[in-house]
């Protein structure tokens, strides 16, 4: 009996060192590991290379919006990834190539990418105050916004428009067939904007003129009301994700009619009326009027001056007697007067005089400029000339003598002039000329020759009388 129970713990004992035994050598062979949260049994072959792949989580930006995963196992196995649920986004675009395949020795990536769902908010109390973060990204929104102009429902072009925000321009532009496209209003947060769209000027068509009095009717086509002001309430629409507009009082003004209508455009049509008012005629015009205010006749006995006025329009002629012609200078005096004949005043910036054969320049040099036979003048261009008003300037010249008599025409015009209004000179050709004559006395010798041989004649006759008178006196004698 004893022997049985020696024997018994015997066979009990051996097998209790042959399952540790097992249990030890299989622990050798074989161990656990963990790939992303999911037990794999290792190879048995410590020599096995591992492959890892690298899985990203990222929003339409490429933002990343997740934890990534690592996956591995050894090279030549397949690997399984899986996209992951994530709070507040959800799966766009095509599952990735590569979401399943074979570990390599080289790392792989695989991305999975999502879009944007709800709001993620985040909320704290602090001493019962509760603030609510709003985490989400928003895209903004473009809204057009047109402006037409009419009038009797007909539109109408050429009104000059400002519309501004925050007392800044944002555009300044007239209607081109009764419609301004006037941009892109962008909204991209929640609160009121405030537009006003401001008329620049009028379109205004001509009508009837009256020249001589510089008076013209004209038709002006006028909004009533001086601005109109667009509120626009901007709210986010979480069904439509996105931002909208909300026009507030748009029926406050009696003369435009505001409209958001489909693909965001916002159209806002003003009401014009027409009024008929005579205006004054900008008319900038300058005249130039050149005559000869003096001449000096010099020889050897003095100094003969012959002075004119801009009324005297008679041709001046002057005679010389041949035998003083080398021995005579005459100096003339030329006015060139610039006359304001509109009613908008200017300036005459540049006044020119071309220089005849045989003249030459006497006058100030510090006037004139002289470049061959063209004198320039600037000497007016800072003096404003009203309308009605007349300034003048003086040249002065020398008639060479000796290179012959005969007609000289002096010849002057304005060549510059200017308007604070940028109106241009209605007279386009603003010039004038004046003409002089001088010529040889050839009747001075015949004169002389003549009379004396009267003084001649009268003295035979007195001396032929007497001598008549003596013989009769003697006879009755």
């Amino acid at each position: 009996m004893k022997k049985k129970k020696i024997l018994k713990f015997l066979i009990l004992g051996l097998a209790s060192i042959a399952f540790i035994a097992f249990m030890l050598w299989g622990l050798r062979e074989s161990s656990l590991i963990l790939v992303s949260g999911v037990p794999k049994e290792e190879s048995a072959d410590r020599n096995v290379e591992i492959g890892i792949v690298n899985v990203k989580y990222v929003d339409l930006d490429g933002n990343k919006i997740a934890d990534d995963d690592i996956i591995q196992g050894p090279i030549g196995e397949e690997y399984v990834s899986t996209r992951k649920e994530i709070t507040g986004y959800k799966a766009t675009g095509k599952e990735p190539f590569n979401k399943t395949g074979t570990y390599t020795n080289t790392s792989k990536t695989v991305t999975y990418i999502y879009k944007e769902t709800t709001e993620n908010t985040s909320v704290t109390a602090n001493n019962n105050n509760v603030t609510i973060q709003i985490q989400s990204r928003r895209e903004p929104t473009e809204y057009k916004l047109e402006i037409v102009s009419e009038i009797n429902g007909e539109k109408i072009s050429g009104s000059g428009l400002t519309v501004e925000k925050d007392d800044t321009k944002l555009i300044t532009e007239s209607t081109i067939n009764g419609l301004l496209r006037a941009g892109t209003i962008t909204v991209n947060d929640t609160g009121t904007d405030t537009y006003k769209i401001y008329e620049l000027s009028p379109s205004i068509k001509s009508g009837e003129k009256d020249e001589e009095k510089l008076i013209e009717k004209v038709y002006i086509y006028k909004a009533i009301e001086e601005n109109v002001e667009l509120k626009f309430e901007k709210v986010w629409n979480d069904t439509e994700n996105k931002y909208e507009i909300v026009l507030i009082d748009a029926d406050k003004y009696p003369n435009a009619k505001i409209e958001l209508l489909e693909n965001n455009v916002i159209r806002v049509t003003l009401e014009y009326e027409e009024i008929e008012e005579e205006r004054k005629i900008e008319k900038f015009d300058l005249s130039l009027d050149k005559y000869i205010e003096k001449v000096d006749i010099t020889d050897e006995t003095g100094t003969q001056t012959i002075t004119r006025t801009d009324s005297d329009t008679d041709l001046l002629k002057i005679e010389i007697p041949r035998q003083k012609i080398n021995s005579s200078e005459v100096e003339i005096t030329y006015v060139l007067k610039v006359t304001n004949v509109g009613n908008e005043e200017g300036y005459a910036k540049e006044i020119t005089d071309i220089i005849p054969d045989g003249l030459k320049f006497i006058g100030d040099e510090n006037i004139w400029s002289i470049n061959g036979n063209v004198a320039t003048t600037k000497v007016l261009s800072n003096q404003l000339i009203k309308p009605g008003e007349s300034k003048e300037v003086r040249i002065d010249f020398k008639w060479i003598l000796a290179e012959g008599a005969g007609t000289k025409t002096n010849f002057g015009s304005i060549t510059e002039s200017y308007n604070e209004k940028g109106l241009q000179d209605t007279t386009k050709d603003n010039s004038d000329e004046e003409d002089m004559i001088v010529s040889i006395k050839t009747g001075g010798d015949i004169i002389y020759i003549s009379s004396t041989l009267g003084f001649i004649a009268i003295a035979i006759v007195v001396i032929n009388f007497e001598k008549i008178f003596k013989m009769k006196r003697k006879e009755n004698e």
